[in-house]
């Protein structure tokens, strides 16, 4: 990476998130990219130390939707060498090259990074306050895939091109349902409708569309079709692996994607996807080319030494903890006692209300047992998952102690 200081004074200011006398930590902008800057301290040489490094849209966007931390996106900019020490001397003319050292293990200073991880919690350059937000939306009303082959001939195969279009809307299609279950707890196949809006033969680009609803699923559905396939391309195989054990996506959604990603690999092309965030109408791209080929290997390594099996089952015992901070639960019961945590949807309903149990009291609860098999290690994790529940009277509670005693 080459910029001459005429660049970096050429770039515009986005956001700022810490300013003293000048903005000491801030995204800047250009030409459509954008760049993280962190400022370190003055040296004894004069020149002014910086973390800096480019950055995608979905980064940008995840950020200052707190879905990430500070330090949490400079150690994944870090481990996949994405982050730099800038060097800042105010003796050099404009047409000078800076000095830029990409951070390794060997040149990595710790007092570098903040102290403590926080979140970015308010924006002095467009001076508002930032939020969580759990989910990033993205215009699905009209979004464009572009494939390219090799040589860019846009000589594609009619059966390869509505082939990929079929995965691609598996895909959409698995993640739509992923959201479905998390959202109302019913694990049901859904279909969301996407049409063909028009075609770009300058660049083999196909703009699509999707039905929306009263809930904006659409939308949700295409910002995290976006953010995985970002993950893929930006991130390492190590973290590659923690997002999957992450369990954040069905295994048939991470199948459905990989299987897409696998037919572009085996044959050689790349492709991307371009569509604009809601909130502020930013271009937002990402892809998948030749530079990440062996992250399918990757994923599809990881994905064949998996297998998933559910089973639900009514427990009738005594609730012994709860906590809602860690979403942590233990029921005792005659049978065995049950650890875990409880469903997004319950998690969500209950975490800031502990009225809701009483402990120690009875409890019917619905449990969902996940058994989860690495078939590579022939080893089995079972977890639980309190699905929804009703406590019941003191009797029972006195009943299963007496059964424990005994």
């Amino acid at each position: 990476m080459k910029i001459t200081y005429d660049d970096i004074n050429s770039f515009e200011i986005a956001h700022i998130f810490e300013y003293y006398d000048f903005p000491l930590f801030f995204i800047s902008s250009s030409s459509n990219k954008y760049y993280l800057n962190y400022y370190v301290d003055e040296l004894d040489s004069g020149e002014h130390k910086w973390i800096f490094s480019e950055i995608t849209n979905m980064e940008r966007l995840n950020l200052l939707n707190q879905r990430i931390s500070v330090i949490t996106i400079l150690n994944k900019l870090k481990d996949s060498l994405r982050l730099n020490y800038l060097f800042i001397d105010p003796t050099k003319d404009s047409t000078d090259i800076l000095k830029i050292d990409r951070i390794t293990e060997t040149n990595f200073d710790q007092e570098s990074f903040p102290l403590e991880d926080y979140w970015v919690e308010y924006d002095h350059h467009l001076q508002k306050e930032l939020k969580k937000s759990t989910e990033i939306e993205l215009d699905a009303s009209k979004f464009k895939i572009v494939l390219k082959d090799a040589a860019n001939s846009h000589d594609i195969a009619l059966d390869f091109f509505v082939g990929i279009l079929q995965q691609f809307k598996t895909a959409f299609n698995d993640i739509a349902s992923d959201i479905y279950e998390r959202t109302t707890g019913v694990s049901n196949g859904a279909n969301i409708g996407l049409k063909l809006d028009s075609l770009q033969p300058s660049s083999f680009g196909v703009y699509l569309k999707s039905e929306d609803d009263l809930f904006g699923t659409n939308k949700k559905v295409l910002g995290h079709f976006f953010e995985v396939i970002d993950m893929i391309e930006n991130q390492n195989a190590e973290d590659i692996i923690e997002f999957i054990d992450q369990e954040d996506y069905s295994l048939s959604t991470l199948k459905s994607i990989n299987d897409l990603l696998k037919e572009i690999k085996n044959n050689k092309y790349s492709i991307s996807f371009k569509s604009k965030a809601e909130t502020d109408q930013s271009a937002i791209e990402v892809g998948f080319d030749r530079s990440s080929y062996s992250k399918v290997d990757v994923i599809n390594n990881k994905l064949l030494d998996v297998t998933l099996e559910r089973e639900e089952i009514d427990v009738v015992g005594v609730l012994r903890t709860i906590n809602t901070s860690t979403n942590y639960f233990t029921i005792d019961s005659p049978e065995q006692d049950f650890k875990g945590r409880m469903s997004k949807e319950l998690f969500n309903k209950v975490k800031n209300d502990l009225n809701k149990f009483t402990v120690p009291y009875g409890i019917n609860a619905k449990l969902i047992k996940e058994t989860r098999t690495e078939l590579a290690n022939k080893t089995s994790r079972v977890k639980f998952v309190l699905e929804s529940y009703r406590q019941t009277d003191e009797k029972l509670v006195e009943k299963i102690i007496e059964e424990d005693k005994s």
